[in-house]
């Protein structure tokens, strides 16, 4: 029942009642179509469906995982400044050695680290806006609008297209982080791993180099960033962040091998995290075209376990 649920859901929301809380009734659920081809077995189907969740769940996990250790390195880093502390006190850092000696062991007058320098939002990245109209791009061009986007995760796993929207949007590239500025404390921050357009109440940012770029995704999707920028967000309905102000916040960083050992790390983690959220739209498509040919009888099962496997 729940594999029908899962792969007929687009048409259960639209048929559902209520803009804020969406309602499903009993009565529509008890509706939805279930035919049986001769032969179908149905506890043979639902093992496929959970193994096919099973392994969602798991790539989600392992995305969030992913994202957790970077969150933590960078907090660490250039948050706390845990390596500089423990060379300051004569103590290990626990880093590799060739991680560690990129760190100084003292701070100057500021409190920063020995060498290292503020830099604010607006010298790390841009705030793009260049726009598009949706009806003159090719309708399979991604759309991202607020809906779309995750809350407290990097990565993005589900989008729209150009042919669902009319107006005017706004063009990100691969690589850009989106920040949901309307409402920001819903503290939606993502990379995108495609080029597509965007809805205008959110903001496209752009790394100034590639050595910003893991210090912008997760400098600007840290909690504290996000919490000011949503505290000094003006209007009281509907608030929206304000790139004047969130531009003057301030990073220290050094501009040399920490930076750079970060971006390495950085990268890889997200575009890990990308991937295995990539695999989960895929293998949801691939559960939601198999399920009607199951349920039928056109498709036995043995034959949907090897396509999903070669998927």
């Amino acid at each position: 029942m729940r594999g029908l649920i899962e792969a007929q859901l687009p048409a259960l929301l639209q048929a559902a009642t209520g803009s804020t809380f969406p309602n499903v009734s009993r009565d529509q659920l008890s509706e939805l179509p279930l035919k049986l081809g001769v032969g179908v077995s149905l506890p043979a189907i639902s093992s496929l469906l959970a193994a096919v969740r099973e392994k969602i769940d798991l790539n989600r996990q392992m995305a969030s995982t992913l994202e957790e250790m970077a969150r933590a390195l960078f907090k660490s880093w250039f948050v706390d400044f845990d390596p500089v502390h423990a060379k300051a006190e004569g103590n290990d850092t626990g880093l590799p050695a060739d991680i560690a000696d990129l760190f100084p062991d003292s701070f100057d007058d500021e409190s920063l680290p020995t060498g290292w320098t503020w830099r604010r939002a607006d010298e790390i990245a841009d705030s793009v806006r260049s726009t598009s109209n949706p009806q003159a791009m090719p309708p399979d061009t991604p759309y991202v609008g607020l809906e779309h986007l995750p809350r407290k995760s990097l990565g993005i796993s589900s989008h729209g297209y150009a042919r669902q929207v009319e107006s005017g949007k706004l063009q990100f590239k691969e690589g850009d982080l989106l920040f949901g500025k309307l409402r920001p404390y819903f503290h939606k921050v993502s990379v995108m791993p495609f080029e597509g357009i965007a809805s205008s109440d959110i903001f496209v940012f752009r790394a100034k180099h590639k050595r910003y770029k893991g210090l912008m995704y997760f400098g600007f999707s840290e909690e504290g960033f996000v919490a000011s920028a949503s505290g000094a967000s003006t209007g009281t309905r509907m608030p929206r962040a304000e790139w004047s102000f969130m531009s003057e916040q301030i990073f220290a960083i050094d501009e040399a091998l920490v930076l750079e050992a970060f971006n390495g790390i950085a990268l890889a983690h997200v575009e890990q995290i990308n991937e295995r959220l990539v695999e989960c739209r895929k293998l949801e498509q691939l559960r939601d075209a198999l399920l009607p040919k199951l349920l039928s009888g056109e498709l036995r099962v043995a034959d949907a376990e090897n396509v999903i496997v070669a998927a």
